[in-house]
């Protein structure tokens, strides 16, 4: 209660000696007290008629900058006046903003989210590094699009502790070496890979070995490969050029060719068998 009485009387003495605020001081006898209004909601209330000029305004012997606070039509402001930061908190404990509800802006007055930052131009919007550090992340905008990285150059790990990443859970294609994408993950480029696992999108050929499978003649075969060029239902070189290839496609094809090439030997050899039955 002293140290209010002791703000009150500076407070009271300012106000007297500077006529600033119309209005008598006021303490009641709860232990409220009010400079230029009667009615009191808080230990100290101040009011101004004035939202043009500051409502309280602390400074010290020989700072350049003075701590500023008021109010305007719609806003309560606080500020460090004289081109100086205004530093919150800094002794370095913890800082807590809305806890009970709202939203906060950064260089806008109608943040959209619970943080929101806006710049007026395309360009790093957030920046963290770490003292020693080599690298820093970043993240931005540009006209057309969103962007992070690692800045220095050094590379951004995503997830470093190994738990699992999801990309475009919601849907949507996901870009490597392009910013076309035509599929859910375009690569420009070369993969490494030590394994890859392909799901079948069309069945396995086994049916070659059904006994109603009709295999073309050898003879037929020739035809299609003399007027075509390359083997029936595989497409032509210029068809994998123009349009690329589906691997799990191909390697059914292939393996459906592989098939039918061996019944083709089987074949084959059943002839010579006979033949040199024959020649016995």
């Amino acid at each position: 209660m002293k140290s209010i009485a002791t703000i009150f009387f500076c407070l009271v003495i300012y106000t007297q000696t500077q006529a600033q605020w119309s209005g008598s001081p006021n303490v009641t006898q709860a232990g409220y007290a009010s400079i230029g209004t009667a009615a009191t909601d808080a230990k100290l209330t101040v009011s101004s008629p004035n939202t043009t000029t500051p409502v309280l305004s602390l400074s010290a012997t020989g700072t350049v900058a003075n701590l500023r606070m008021g109010v305007e039509t719609n806003y309560a402001w606080m500020q460090s006046y004289g081109g100086l930061p205004l530093r919150i908190n800094n002794i370095g404990n913890d800082v807590y903003f809305n806890l009970g509800g709202g939203k906060v802006g950064v260089g806008t007055a109608s943040p959209d989210a619970k943080f929101t930052v806006t710049e007026s131009a395309p360009g790093a919007i957030f920046s963290m590094n770490a003292s020693g550090a080599n690298a820093y992340f970043k993240m931005g905008l540009a006209a057309d699009y969103a962007w992070l990285q690692s800045y220095g150059p050094r590379p951004l790990r995503i997830n470093d502790s190994g738990n699992d990443v999801l990309f475009n859970v919601g849907g949507g294609n996901v870009g490597i070496g392009t910013a076309t994408t035509d599929a859910k993950l375009t690569v420009k480029g070369v993969i490494h890979a030590q394994e890859v696992k392909v799901d079948l999108s069309v069945p396995g050929p086994d049916y070659v070995f059904e006994t109603n499978y009709k295999l073309l003649s050898l003879v037929d075969l020739n035809k299609y490969i003399q007027e075509n060029k390359h083997l029936p239902e595989i497409p032509s070189a210029k068809e994998m050029e123009e349009q690329g290839v589906n691997v799990s496609e191909m390697n059914m094809l292939l393996l459906k060719k592989v098939e039918e090439l061996t019944l083709y030997v089987i074949e084959l050899e059943k002839k010579v068998s006979a033949m040199e039955k024959q020649g016995k």
